[in-house]
């Protein structure tokens, strides 16, 4: 692995020696990084002098999400995974709250699965959210059972909500299925 590593940095130092960026135009810089992104895809973290890069797509996503372009965001954060697919930057997180955001179910559980379902709070209360924005009550309590520390704090507040909803909707949720772990 080591000896594929030193490889793609060179190829990666010749591939900048032979564009003199300072005569680029932003969108030609732009066009060479996606091109040597293509080319070395899931090892783009490995090569150390990457790194600032990939911290400012990071910033650059941050960003986006902060000031509501939460579309932008989500791509930003999914190209950040296809060159860091350990995810060194911890931006699996902030995507999982967008994906609930946006009420993706489907994205939501691959990118869940994809970390071999991590049950750390920052993965299973986003799911959990998305599952009470689409009214399914039950999953988003049972989402909760995964992980002991969620489940002790979060899982009564969702219980309590779901309660309420229900006296705002008429009645439909009085049945509060209360979970015991």
């Amino acid at each position: 692995m080591h000896r594929e590593i030193e490889k793609i940095y060179e190829q990666f130092k010749k591939f900048m020696e032979e564009y003199p960026t300072e005569e680029m135009s932003e969108s030609e810089i732009r066009k060479l990084i996606d091109e040597f992104e293509r080319q070395y895809n899931e090892e783009f973290w490995e090569i150390v002098e990457t790194r600032p890069y990939m911290r400012i797509k990071q910033s650059y996503a941050e960003i986006l999400a902060e000031n509501g372009m939460m579309k932008k965001a989500v791509k930003e954060y999914e190209e950040i995974l296809k060159l860091n697919e350990n995810d060194n930057l911890g931006v699996r997180f902030r995507l999982m709250s967008l994906y609930a955001f946006f009420e993706d179910e489907e994205n939501a559980l691959k990118l869940y699965k994809k970390y071999n379902g991590q049950n750390s709070v920052q993965m299973l209360l986003p799911i959990s959210v998305l599952y009470f924005k689409k009214g399914e009550f039950t999953k988003s309590l049972n989402s909760m059972t995964e992980n002991d520390y969620l489940f002790l704090t979060a899982s009564s507040f969702v219980e309590w909500a779901y309660e309420k909803l229900g006296k705002k909707t008429g009645g439909k949720s009085k049945k509060v299925v209360k979970l015991k772990k």
